[in-house]
């Protein structure tokens, strides 16, 4: 029989989001068990984002930001969730991550307070940050007193394949669970699950995210009955740098916040040619406009030059993105970097209200797996930390005034326990595998991108959904194998952003569909 356990709340994910759910709970003496794929919990998505988070700038408001939001979302943003992240923001910030156990040490001004920056279409400079890593910076702090809190288990190596859900009361009541380390599968059960998985990135051919972001947690989601809404806005991040053959690497926004300019390669300062507003607009027009220039002057970049800053304040402004490029032949004090745009933030997701709860009882999601409605069509710059920890904390307070008991039958929720033999992969699924990922991510590149066409999307609708039949009928012969889970819940996520664009006929924001 499949081993089994039983948990209060189990949070599937390490990132800002889950560990903001975990140690909320642990503030109301609650128990929670976080679970991640990877052997180390800081391999998440929270802990590559560069630029900063959201706090409040001087001069500032709730309304001013509110404005912002909107205006970076295209007009498509649920007023309620702009509201709900612009009061509550500061208030979270200072609470979980201005103070013990937690302390980020966001870097300070000479006189002590914390540094602000500016970044694209925010009207004020309201982002707090700590160099150019400030995703690792607040991952490393939130884990670190993850681990010393005896109310929160954290296990590693263990990737959640499926939601298990009551019959009786169409309610989560657990997942089935895949251990890296036996190849063993197990079922948690759990009175409150959320889902805290990242996003989608790994599904396109360039992205800024990590290889581990392959849209798990919507997959999972959707095949549980959970809603799912927005799925086609996926935000392509304007700048990383460009090295052919090699995985892409972010340059965060604050460098155009800082003044760096986007020119071609004859030199040209081309951006306003495009939208007045040049290299702050909003991440979807720049990413268009990136794509503009490259196709008028028939090259596969374009170059992104900050060089007429000071280079010792550049190197200590932004040390990690200066190493990294050193580290690849590029001085960017002293010489434009080659960028395009990549695959960054899918502004979709699982449907969740202002407490984080989804349409399914049980189950809960925050963070970017999760569509709160805060970002409609674009999101903005540093809203995505201050979105995980905000419903973080609503989730962890919803679970804690709510009254779930354990009323459920497990003799008849769908978990199908049976004794499994572990599969051994072979060479040969190994590089079936690798084959699929790199059909999907072309796909999803070519006809799911920046620019979309009504033909290419629906032919891409018809591919993804022959794919995915085949990687589902996969893994129920090779029900261990996290590999085919992966593969498979990435394609359903690339299937269901290519039916949803298909559906949408209106550019809007992310979404831009050529005519025809």
């Amino acid at each position: 029989m499949v081993a089994s356990q039983h948990v209060d709340t189990l949070v599937i994910g390490t990132g800002v989001a889950g560990s903001s759910v975990s140690l909320s709970l642990a503030k109301f003496g609650l128990h929670s068990t976080m679970l991640t794929a990877a052997s180390n919990p800081l391999e998440c998505n929270s802990a590559w984002a560069q630029g900063g988070i959201i706090y409040k700038g001087i001069d500032d408001s709730p309304e001013l930001l509110q404005q912002d939001i909107h205006f970076a979302g295209a007009g498509l943003c649920k007023d309620s969730a702009v509201k709900f992240l612009a009061s509550q923001g500061p208030e979270c910030v200072e609470e979980i991550l201005l103070t013990p156990p937690v302390s980020v040490p966001f870097d300070r001004t000479q006189t002590g307070t914390l540094a602000l920056c500016l970044e694209a279409s925010h009207n004020r400079a309201r982002i707090i940050h700590w160099k150019d890593q400030t995703g690792l910076a607040i991952t490393d702090c939130l884990l670190k007193a993850v681990v010393s809190t005896p109310q929160i288990s954290l296990l590693s190596g263990k990737t959640a394949i499926d939601l298990i859900i009551d019959p009786v009361s169409a309610s989560c009541i657990g997942a089935r669970v895949l251990c890296a380390h036996s190849n063993t599968e197990s079922i948690i059960y759990a009175k409150h699950v959320v889902l805290a998985t990242g996003g989608m990135g790994e599904i396109y051919k360039h992205t800024s995210n990590q290889a581990i972001t392959r849209g798990d947690g919507l997959a999972m989601a959707f095949r549980a009955g959970a809603h799912l809404t927005a799925m086609e806005y996926v935000q392509f991040h304007p700048t990383t740098l460009f090295l052919p053959g090699e995985r892409a690497f972010l340059l965060t926004e604050a460098l155009r916040g800082e003044g760096a300019r986007l020119i071609n390669h004859t030199g040209e300062a081309f951006a306003k040619k495009y939208h007045p507003l040049g290299e702050l607009a909003p991440r979807d027009v720049v990413s268009r406009l990136i794509v503009s220039e490259m196709a008028a002057t028939r090259q596969p970049n374009v170059f992104l030059d900050i060089t007429h800053r000071d280079p010792a304040w550049l190197a200590k402004r932004f040390p990690a993105i200066h190493t990294h490029c050193l580290r690849k032949g590029y001085d960017f004090t002293q010489q434009p970097l080659p960028i395009v745009p990549a695959a960054h933030y899918l502004c979709g997701g699982v449907e969740v209200d202002l407490r984080g709860r989804t349409s399914l009882p049980g189950l809960f999601a925050a963070g970017e797996v999760a569509c709160t409605g805060l970002h409609g069509a674009n999101r903005l710059a540093s809203t995505s930390l201050l979105e995980g920890l905000v419903w973080g904390r609503a989730i962890a307070r919803d679970i804690a005034t709510s009254s779930q008991s354990w009323n459920i039958n497990l003799e008849n929720s769908r978990l199908a326990e049976r004794e499994r033999v572990p599969e051994t992969e072979t060479e040969t699924n190994s590089e079936s595998v690798a084959a699929s990922w790199g059909q999907l991510q072309e796909v999803m590149w070519t006809a799911v991108g920046i620019r979309r066409s009504p033909v290419a999307l629906r032919e891409a609708v018809q591919l993804l959904r022959g794919m995915e039949t085949r990687a589902a009928a996969a893994c129920e012969e090779m029900r261990t194998d996290a590999a085919r889970w992966g593969l498979l819940n990435g394609i359903t996520t690339g299937r269901l952003i290519a039916e949803a664009a298909a559906r949408n006929k209106v550019s809007r924001g992310a979404h831009f569909v050529e005519e025809g």
